[in-house]
C-alpha cells in the first residue's frame, strides 16, 4: 500500500465544470472534413492541412489519422480580444466594477437610486466568484481542445 506522503505531489488546476469539459473531448462530432482542391495551391504535392471551422471538431476528426504523429501545434487561443466567441472573453473589469455590475444597481432617469438587492450584501469573495465565472468559461472552452491537441 502506498502511503499518501510517498506519492509525488503535483500542481493541479481545478475549476467548476472541468469534468464536463473533459467529457466534451470524448463526445463524437457530427462534422466532416471536405477537401477543397480548387481553393488549394499544388494540391497533390501539399503536405499540410488548412482546416476552417470549430477547432474542437477538427481536433476530434484528426485523431484517427494523426494521433501521435504531430510534432508541433501552434496555439494562439482567444483571450480578452473583445471579439464574439462562445464565451465572454472581456475579463478586465476590476472588482469594484464587478460589484457594481453584479449588484445591478444604478441611478434611475429621475435621479433616484434603485433599491438595494441581495447582491448588495455580498462579500467581495461572492462577487469575485461570480466575476471569475468568466475565467471558468474560458477554461471549459480550452480544456477539451488542449487534451485533444496533446494526443496528436
Amino acid at each position: 500500500m502506498t502511503r499518501k506522503r510517498d506519492q509525488i505531489e503535483r500542481f493541479e488546476l481545478n475549476w467548476p465544470g472541468k469534468k464536463a469539459a473533459l467529457a466534451a473531448a470524448d463526445t463524437a462530432t457530427q462534422a466532416t472534413l471536405c477537401a477543397a482542391p480548387a481553393e488549394s495551391v499544388h494540391w497533390t504535392q501539399a503536405r499540410h492541412l488548412f482546416i476552417e471551422g470549430d477547432n474542437l471538431d477538427a481536433l476530434k476528426l484528426l485523431q484517427s489519422d494523426y494521433a501521435g504523429r504531430i510534432k508541433m501545434i501552434y496555439i494562439d487561443p482567444p483571450y480578452n480580444t473583445g471579439k464574439e466567441f462562445v464565451y465572454r472573453d472581456s475579463l478586465v473589469a476590476p472588482l469594484h466594477k464587478a460589484r457594481t455590475s453584479v449588484a445591478g444597481r444604478g441611478t434611475a432617469q429621475n435621479g433616484s437610486v434603485s433599491p438595494l438587492s441581495s447582491a448588495d450584501t455580498d462579500t467581495d469573495a461572492d462577487v469575485a466568484s461570480r466575476h471569475h465565472a468568466h475565467h471558468t468559461a474560458w477554461l471549459n472552452m480550452m480544456y477539451p481542445r488542449l487534451v485533444l491537441a496533446r494526443q496528436l
